[in-house]
């Protein structure tokens, strides 16, 4: 392959670096496999695995221009497999491989090396440390990471299907026995669910074997006082200040009791102080409320459902103001889960607790809910949910609850009405970061929602740019707002450049490219023969230091 191909190669097939994918050229990695630590390959590789794995690339400077490998007489493509296992203790050699990419004319030469992710409590080392990527340079493993991986093989284990000790069915509140049955029998269709005794439903639902009852049974039915005994990390707390930056609280409430008897009181607590925000939508009077209750029930759920229990001593804790809802829980990241693929993941860390909640219609099976919580959001006009503040040891959602641009929920319904769109999280996300200047995320989906009418492209190369379409600006009546970010039109342009021709006597290229950054070289030498064709300009001197006058 030429130089152009292998760097298209590597710039489509792994686009941009993170936690999880590192360039470097040879010359960065002090010439070594194993050099000085925190600079060399085995360094940055541990840093990788002891994240979620990924490929760490050698022979590309940060720009991404290939350099290529030099000085490689001491490795070659055979060797440098076991020579990184060899310097990188607990590594799994299962998923790890290297591959050589050569120029045609063997000028230039690449390596990818594919990193799996460290085993289950087993960090990997390099140095006799374990590495961690922050921001663009390596740190030792911080401890909140270190106790992530050390406490990994408690989430395969299940915690909500273990037997909780010395927990009795006289803990559970009859009360949340009977939700439990007539939820599981509406959901079931099956009316003779209701018939059956306590300890049947417990045992038909896997909440009661003939070890004793599990965890997932203490927290969905248990009695207050059995739960402070036997789980005490089981509460939700949740404060309320009218001033989000308020240190002490208006309203607080905590609730250590069976779950399936506080969830709507959860949220009954919470719309007590909802606010309601009216707009006209043609002849219709419509209304967004700050706290969506789908929204803020899924967070909910995800919080009790998805919290790691073994950490005794922290509940599920909900801040909220009329500005926005917070709720944190205990546990980072699931396994294989990141805040790229959250929308779209499928894991569990309490499968029985989900199950349960799944046979009773409180959860869907299919999902987290977190892709519902996004796309419900951005459509009410309030921005995107922050997840910046998840960590190693915490999970932390915070939901907008201002609505900022009405104009964009009344352009989003006009859409998918007249066109029988429906938008995914995904596309309202890209939306929303569009509309902010950002480029969208789903590259794939530009085509289709140029040729709708939803997005237009703005200039061309690399220069180009998506924004919102002329009709959202229109409705918003801020078209300046649409010209300012389309940019001049190619006329516009050209009529510029004849009018710094005539203020100045002469125009350079480099002052055209100064003055037009969003058009290539090629694009305003198009221009400029456009005019010159027109018999308007004329271009005077040599081919490297000439210039362009108005015609004679």
């Amino acid at each position: 392959m030429t130089e152009t191909e292998l760097s298209s190669y590597l710039k489509n097939q792994y686009p941009k670096e993170d936690e999880s994918v590192d360039w470097k050229n040879w010359s960065r990695l002090t010439q070594n496999i194993s050099g000085r630590e925190g600079e060399d390959a085995i360094s940055y590789i541990s840093a990788i695995s002891n994240m979620s794995g990924g490929f760490l690339i050698i022979g590309v400077d940060d720009d991404r221009n290939i350099e290529g490998i030099t000085d490689v007489s001491n490795y070659t493509i055979e060797n440098i497999k076991l020579r990184i296992l060899g310097n990188c203790p607990n590594l799994i050699s299962e998923g790890f491989y290297t591959q050589e990419f050569i120029t045609d004319d063997s000028s230039k030469r690449v390596w990818v090396i594919s990193i799996p992710r460290h085993a289950p409590r087993r960090p990997v080392y390099a140095h006799a440390k374990a590495w961690q990527r922050v921001g663009d340079s390596l740190t030792s493993l911080r401890p909140e990471r270190m106790e992530a991986i050390l406490r990994e093989s408690l989430q395969g284990s299940d915690y909500s299907s273990e037997i909780c000790p010395k927990a009795e069915i006289e803990d559970l509140d009859p009360l949340a026995i009977e939700v439990l049955r007539k939820g599981w029998s509406t959901k079931a269709r099956r009316e003779d669910f209701l018939l059956f005794g306590d300890e049947k439903i417990l045992q038909s639902l896997n909440l009661l074997s003939d070890e004793g009852l599990t965890n997932a049974a203490v927290i969905l039915l248990g009695k207050e006082t059995s739960i402070g005994k036997l789980l005490p990390g089981s509460e939700v707390i949740l404060e309320w200040r009218q001033d989000e930056n308020r240190v002490e609280y208006d309203y607080r409430k905590s609730w250590k009791n069976a779950f399936l008897l506080i969830h709507n009181e959860i949220w009954e607590a919470i719309d007590a102080r909802n606010i309601r925000v009216p707009f006209q939508e043609g002849f219709i009077q419509k209304e967004i409320y700050a706290f969506h209750e789908k929204s803020i029930r899924e967070a909910i759920l995800n919080a009790v459902a998805h919290r790691d229990y073994s950490f005794s001593d922290r509940s599920v804790f909900i801040s909220a103001s009329p500005a926005k809802f917070s709720i944190e829980n205990p546990g980072g990241l699931l396994v294989g889960v990141t805040i790229k693929n959250i929308l779209s993941s499928k894991a569990w860390r309490n499968r029985l607790l989900m199950e349960t909640l799944e046979k009773i219609s409180l959860v869907e099976r299919s999902g987290q809910g977190i892709d519902d919580i996004f796309k419900f959001t951005l459509s009410d006009g309030k921005g995107m949910p922050d997840l910046s503040k998840v960590d190693e040891s915490k999970f932390q959602l915070v939901i907008p609850a201002l609505v900022r641009d009405v104009g964009f929920v009344r352009y989003v319904e006009r859409v998918a009405n007249q066109r029988q769109i429906v938008f995914t999280a995904e596309d309202l996300i890209d939306l929303e970061r569009i509309k902010n200047g950002l480029s969208p995320l789903q590259e794939n989906r530009i085509g289709e929602w140029i040729k709708i009418g939803i997005v237009e492209r703005v200039g061309i190369t690399r220069g180009s740019k998506i924004v919102l379409s002329r009709d959202y600006y229109q409705q918003e009546q801020r078209l300046g707002e649409h010209t300012r970010l389309s940019g001049l039109s190619r006329e516009a342009t050209k009529a510029l450049i004849l009018q710094h021709i005539l203020k100045n006597g002469k125009g350079y290229m480099y002052e055209f490219r100064d003055a037009f950054p969003n058009y290539t070289r090629k694009n305003i030498g198009n221009m400029l023969q456009e005019l010159r064709l027109a018999n308007k300009i004329q271009y005077e001197g040599s081919n490297k230091k000439g210039y362009w006058t108005i015609s004679s």
